[in-house]
């Protein structure tokens, strides 16, 4: 709301000792798209974690996709010009991505489920109705089930793609603690829902399906399988969703 007035502070925040809050910053830059915070979020992209989310700020800003190598975006501020393609840049921001087309345009939504699946070895999923459930195998023997459906739709009708899984039981003495997590999140929130009668903490994301990109959706189902189990963890000392 504030525009280019906050883009000074928000780039000091990218330096926040919190994660979530220099995630939270990155994100922001971008979607005001100030030319100021260009050589500030180059910078971030040393961070691993935090680099996705500087190259999608970065291309919302200057409209180049030169991915999250800083080497190929120091050469263009540099230079003014891409890196040529003998250089080995990768041509699309999505970190860990090939030279394939990462646009879902086109596909139907098993071959999306497909593509998102092959490079996430350790996962599998089955089909349930409007889309699939998948089972994410994590660190210390541990699994998550999310379901990714397609068959809802924003307030204008247009198609989304959903991400949605739960975390725990929703006691109202946890609120506090566990909506501190929508602070950290890079993708998705944490909702209460009514399971089965029960209220229950949820994680959910959402896109539109338009605009759906692979690379992105397969990094959110990764991010929120991690968050919701640790969520899960620390609600129920458990591991059974």
């Amino acid at each position: 709301m504030l525009g280019s007035e906050s883009v000074a502070p928000l780039i000091a925040a990218l330096k926040h000792p919190s994660e979530g809050v220099r995630w939270s910053a990155a994100k922001t830059l971008g979607e005001i798209g100030d030319a100021a915070a260009v050589d500030a979020l180059i910078a971030l992209l040393d961070n691993t974690s935090l680099a996705p989310t500087a190259a999608e700020s970065l291309q919302a800003i200057t409209g180049k996709i030169l991915g999250t190598d800083a080497a190929a975006w120091n050469h263009w501020r540099k230079t003014g010009e891409e890196p040529p393609p003998s250089t080995g840049y990768i041509s699309t921001y999505a970190a860990g991505a090939t030279e394939e087309n990462m646009s879902a345009e086109g596909l139907s939504d098993e071959q999306i489920v497909r593509r998102v699946l092959r490079e996430l070895p350790r996962a599998k999923a089955h089909p349930i109705q409007g889309g699939a459930q998948v089972e994410i195998l994590l660190e210390g023997g541990r699994r998550q089930n999310l379901a990714v459906t397609f068959d809802s739709k924003d307030a204008e009708g247009r198609p989304l793609v959903c991400v949605y899984t739960e975390c725990g039981p929703a006691h109202p003495t946890k609120y506090d603690t566990v909506f501190r997590y929508n602070l950290s999140l890079p993708y998705g929130s944490v909702a209460v829902r009514d399971v089965d009668g029960h209220p229950m903490f949820v994680m959910m994301h959402t896109t539109p399906r338009q605009s759906l990109d692979i690379a992105v959706l397969r990094r959110a189902l990764l991010a929120i399988a991690k968050q919701a189990d640790a969520l899960e963890y620390e609600l129920t000392r458990k591991d059974v969703i």
